[in-house]
């Protein structure tokens, strides 16, 4: 085909009214769109950045900000084909990181794995948000997220330490959800909480582009008030006397437009780790014992785990022991097995009733 009939083809289907989304799997752009794209590359737009741990909301948060228009990145960041991209915690902390970021708008999943400080500073209009859920459930969630992961990979029993026999799959941490493990969750993002609102709360900029969100537990419209303001197209507009950890500390007026009144309950679209089930009775048993042992089931509510992993550092060795016991672990097994049409079902359920005496 000739330059002038290509050209000539080019111009017809951009005249045509059809969608973008069609002209999209043709593989072309619309002018709009291309303008678009070369904006967000050049650093442009509203770009926002879910740095919580996952079990904490991401799936409904992703859903939101593609109903908002934004493009979106769970986790695995994929092309329109389908193809992987890049994770978005793992890019290089250079500018080619910087750049792959700049492909899409909005980031959930694993964000207790990004380095804020980084995306904070390349990004100087990005927004920022440390989703967050109540102590126990995200406790009793992530552990029965393992479980499955554990019988993905082959694994005998549905709570257990890292790979070793009975895991003849499995090749890291990802398996563990064993009481010591759950402990150090608990530690570890209670550390990182503080650091990621010290971070944001240093300077008045800073505090513009950030606010804490609760999916599960956040009344829907405060959700939704919540977003629109930290997705406010100028950061200098309605500026925060103090760092946004609710809706009550939101700049006045407080946004209540069309997508807090049309956004409707925001339902955790996650929820195979929510309904009953033994795998997620067992995990809701461990993170209960677990938070007893430490001393902080009064913390078991909180959103912010300073209190409980202050409790925990001060429960001393003999308790640390007693949460590190191969025989407390394993009065939680549940084992897995095939039937007799090969589908891998749980036996037995954990028979612990509460923390030993």
């Amino acid at each position: 085909m000739s330059w002038d009939r290509l050209l000539s083809a080019v111009a017809l289907l951009s005249a045509l009214p059809v969608s973008s989304a069609f002209l999209g799997k043709l593989g072309w752009r619309h002018a709009a769109q291309q303008k678009n794209d070369t904006a967000t590359a050049a650093g442009g737009g509203v770009r926002v950045f879910f740095v919580g741990p996952n079990k904490s909301g991401t799936s409904t948060l992703h859903q939101l900000m593609l109903a908002r228009g934004l493009r979106a990145c769970h986790n695995a960041c994929e092309g329109p084909d389908g193809t992987l991209l890049f994770h978005w915690t793992r890019v290089p902390h250079d500018q080619e990181g910087l750049r792959l970021l700049s492909t899409f708008e909005a980031y959930t999943d694993d964000g207790d794995h990004a380095k804020w400080t980084f995306l904070a500073e390349g990004f100087p209009e990005a927004r920022f948000a440390l989703n967050t859920r109540d102590l126990l459930p995200w406790l009793a969630s992530r552990a029965s997220h393992i479980a499955r992961a554990r019988r993905r990979s082959g694994c005998k029993y549905a709570y257990g330490k890292r790979p070793d026999a009975g895991c003849p799959r499995a090749h890291s941490a990802s398996v563990d959800n064993s009481l010591p493990r759950m402990r150090s969750w608990v530690e570890r993002e209670a550390g990182r909480q503080d650091k990621v609102l010290h971070y944001f709360n240093s300077t008045p900029a800073l505090r513009a582009r950030f606010a804490l969100v609760n999916v599960p537990r956040q009344d829907p419209a405060d959700l939704a008030a919540t977003l629109d303001w930290l997705l406010r197209p100028k950061l200098s507009d309605r500026m925060p006397a103090r760092l946004v950890l609710s809706a009550a500390d939101l700049p006045e007026p407080r946004g209540r437009g069309p997508r807090a009144a049309a956004g409707g309950r925001a339902v955790h679209l996650n929820s195979h780790n929510t309904g009953p089930s033994p795998l997620v009775d067992c995990g809701m048993r461990r993170a209960h014992t677990l938070v007893s042992l430490l001393g902080c089931a009064a913390h078991a509510g909180d959103e912010l785990y300073a209190a409980c992993a202050e409790r925990a550092r001060r429960t001393g060795s003999k308790v640390a022991a007693l949460v590190g016991s191969d025989t407390l672990d394993a009065a939680f097994q549940v084992r897995f097995e095939a039937d007799k049409n090969g589908t891998t079902a749980l036996v037995d359920s954990c028979v612990l009733d509460g923390p030993p005496p």
